[in-house]
């Protein structure tokens, strides 16, 4: 009877912490420490940084050059049921996962031509695009804008400024760049879980801080 009892007890704390766990995932907001150097200047390593993470849900639209938080592997919970998103949603609490959440910078918005003059950068694309426009074209689709990624300072002088890649970015997709790392990629919009507010280490609002690796120029919408 003991022994059952202590089971009991086991399997009621083992649903209390589930729940409150789900209960803590699901609020609109949560502190998350920056581990990495991909965004450095404008996020150092141990920053404490207040995450919103209701907006993405919410329908309100991006901007270029705000900085966003994602999962690169978050919708793989779609196909799921309720009870399974939120053990996924425990699991990437406690890091049991192996899934790391990024911080990036926005630098195209659907309908742009991202032109990217970075030559040791790494373009990264997701399996179903396949839409790099030609270096050498010189025509844009209808109603696009043309966003210039290059090298800013010392790497610009140190590397030949040609264009290395042109990337038309499809409805549902952002173009992402770190401030500090030679990753850039498209990713889908609906991976994005949270925007970041301000750090606790300065409190300072989280700004370009106008010493990034990269310069971000924008160039007429084509008619």
């Amino acid at each position: 009877m003991k022994a059952l009892l202590a089971i009991l007890g086991m399997l009621t704390l083992n649903f209390i912490a589930t729940f409150i766990f789900s209960i803590l995932w699901s609020l609109p907001c949560e502190v998350r420490q920056i581990s990495s150097l991909a965004m450095l200047p404008t996020l150092k390593p141990n920053d404490l940084v207040f995450v919103e993470k209701f907006s993405p849900y919410l329908n309100r639209a991006f901007k270029r050059g705000e900085i966003v938080l994602f999962y690169p592997d978050f919708l793989n919970a779609k196909e799921k049921n309720s009870w399974q998103k939120m053990q996924l949603a425990i699991a990437r609490i406690k890091g049991e996962t192996g899934e790391v959440a990024h911080f990036r910078r926005i630098a195209g918005l659907p309908g742009d031509v991202v032109e990217v003059y970075c030559p040791s950068s790494k373009i990264i694309l997701p399996p179903n695009i396949e839409n790099q426009i030609g270096s050498n074209q010189t025509d844009l689709p209808k109603g696009s804008l043309l966003v210039k990624i290059s090298y800013r300072g010392q790497e610009a002088q140190s590397l030949e400024q040609k264009c290395v890649g042109r990337y038309a970015i499809p409805k549902g997709y952002l173009f992402l760049i770190g401030d500090n790392t030679d990753y850039l990629g498209i990713l889908e919009e609906a991976k994005i879980f949270g925007r970041p507010q301000f750090r606790f280490s300065d409190l300072n609002t989280i700004e370009p801080q106008g010493n990034n690796k990269f310069v971000i120029s924008k160039e007429e919408r084509s008619q």
